[in-house]
């Protein structure tokens, strides 16, 4: 199930509303900002597990096979991690929720405004 920024927000509320500790993945290009500020803001939520990656092969994690097989649910930041994502692990996403976020590359790490609307976009595809 691929979940874009037109997605039916109340199905994707639905289908997300699980058991507690599901394991999530934030991707971004270089998980230098956006994607290492969501896994920072939200290691803490007892909700998580949360890991992090980037796309690009010099990322400070770059996105692997073992890392796609980890999550429950995928968050990119924007249509292409996603089209990346299917391009290289095809195979290893079948089943994975993918859910794109559409937050442009135009925040640095821990940013007040980025951390807000990471907070805002997740807590509302968890909302009970």
């Amino acid at each position: 199930m691929v979940v874009s920024q037109g997605f039916n927000i109340i199905e994707m509320v639905l289908f997300l509303i699980m058991k507690d500790g599901k394991r999530v993945l934030f991707v971004c290009t270089q998980n230098w900002h956006r994607s290492k500020t969501a896994e920072t803001i939200f290691s803490k939520d007892r909700r998580f597990q949360v890991k992090s990656a980037g796309t690009n092969a010099f990322a400070e994690t770059p996105l692997s096979k073992e890392l796609i097989q980890w999550p429950d649910i995928i968050f990119v930041m924007e249509q292409r991690h996603e089209d990346r994502i299917k391009e290289r692990f095809a195979e290893e996403i079948k089943g994975k929720h993918i859910i794109n976020l559409a937050i442009p590359d135009r925040y640095r790490y821990m940013d007040p405004v980025l951390i807000s609307i990471l907070k805002e976009k997740i807590n509302a595809c968890f909302a009970k």
